[in-house]
């Protein structure tokens, strides 16, 4: 195993740095090291790994594009490139074990090589969608085709956007469906361009459980939530749907679409039978008190339904005597740690909510486990004891700068 010793950079030195290095040195291991590097030697991290790179086959087109960027003048879009992971994990990609043709190395040397020409305001959306892409495409041959003929066939400076919609591509994916292609549409889900009315109806008319984690990626980014209204009905069927011992990535998925289209669009809650549905999230609760992430979305669900005054009073009826029993249960056989600190956390955001809502106030003064609960979180709770946990409020929102790719366990869940 390659190690360096820790000592102060000198750019003078680096000859040092090379002879440590096997002459076989690949560039996963060189990005490995980059990643060790920049944090001891900040000031020089890029001199070193240019000296690391020179040591490196000529031959390698990937290595004279990374060499290319940390020798441009341009240093706005060098630094733009080198300071986020896209650069690396591509690079990683393109030289791990995967079969790849070499033809697709070189072009897309080339391809990185053409970004130092670009507008930097674009660099990091297009470098970021052609890296999240690559490490998907060689596990699936047909797809692998289609990227190779956008690589020879077309001019680098093509955007691939377009390419790949005069391709049909998602099209490809939904006619093709297999594991690595619904991988591929859950990440072209968090992408507008893609976002296209034909999409979302196929995806929506989709025969596969993996379907509710693509929806809750693209109501992220859709124009008009109230498109999904239709799926209300199903996803709340389907979350009731887990088995005994086994609360699923999908599942998640289909609450996370519930929460996203309250937030998002007005009309979700009039579709809701509530009677039906709080109980349903009820049972996620008793049923996996220990799925964090489950029990993370339920909570919010729970705060919107409470807050909306048009779900409000079904709510507390059905929520506040459950949790605030919970709360108050003093029995450490039958208390669970990570929901007593959900719930915890929920009455905190509760009671400081309804400062600034006198509607929500008056509601739950009129609630009698809601004022024993809150009692006891001001007078007794004691967070830094009793729990380590706590729901953190759009915790699965996905930005529209980098997309956000979650992934649940799905470990059976230890009972209370």
């Amino acid at each position: 195993m390659l190690s360096i010793q820790v000592i102060p950079f000198d750019p003078l030195l680096h000859q040092d740095f090379v002879t440590l290095m096997s002459s076989d040195l690949t560039v996963t291991r060189l990005i490995k090291m980059y990643r060790t590097v920049t944090s001891l030697f900040t000031p020089h991290a890029n001199e070193l790994l240019a000296c690391m790179l020179s040591t490196l086959d000529s031959k390698n087109k990937l290595v004279s594009a990374a060499t290319k960027i940390l020798n441009s003048e341009n240093y706005l879009i060098k630094n733009e490139l080198l300071k986020t992971p896209n650069f690396q994990l591509a690079i990683q990609a393109m030289n791990s074990d995967m079969n790849i043709s070499p033809i697709f190395v070189s072009k897309f040397a080339i391809f990185v090589e053409n970004y130092l020409k670009d507008d930097p305001n674009l660099i990091h959306t297009k470098f970021f969608f052609f890296s999240l892409f690559v490490k998907h495409i060689s596990k699936n041959t047909s797809v692998y085709s289609m990227f190779i003929e956008l690589l020879v066939n077309k001019a680098e400076y093509l955007p691939i956007f377009e390419y790949l919609h005069e391709k049909k591509f998602t099209e490809f994916l939904i006619e093709h469906l297999s594991e690595e292609n619904l991988d591929i549409l859950v990440k072209c889900a968090q992408i507008p361009t893609f976002l296209t009315p034909k999409f979302i109806n196929q995806i929506m008319l989709l025969e596969h459980n993996r379907k509710w984690e693509i929806i809750s990626k693209t109501i992220s980014y859709s124009e008009s939530p109230s498109d999904f209204l239709p799926l209300l009905d199903e996803s709340i069927f389907f979350i009731d749907s887990y088995t005994e011992n086994n609360f699923s990535v999908a599942h998640v998925s289909a609450l996370l679409f519930i929460s996203e289209m309250i937030n998002s669009c007005s009309d979700t809650l009039s579709e809701i039978d509530f009677e039906s549905f709080n109980q349903i999230l009820i049972r996620v609760l008793q049923n996996f008190p220990n799925h964090s992430i489950a029990i993370n979305t339920v909570f919010l669900i729970i705060e919107e339904l409470i807050t909306s005054t048009q779900s409000r009073q079904m709510a507390i009826d059905t929520f506040i005597p459950f949790l605030s029993d919970y709360l108050l249960e003093t029995s450490p056989k039958s208390s669970n740690k990570i929901m007593k600190s959900f719930t915890a956390q929920l009455f905190q955001r509760l009671l400081s909510t309804e400062e600034t809502d006198a509607g929500l106030e008056s509601d739950l003064s009129q609630n009698d486990g809601y004022l024993a609960a809150t009692e006891y979180i001001i007078e007794i709770y004691n967070p830094l004891i009793e729990s380590c946990y706590g729901y953190t409020p759009q915790a699965f929102a996905v930005t529209n700068d980098e997309p956000g790719f979650d992934h649940f366990t799905e470990s059976p869940p230890l009972m209370i």
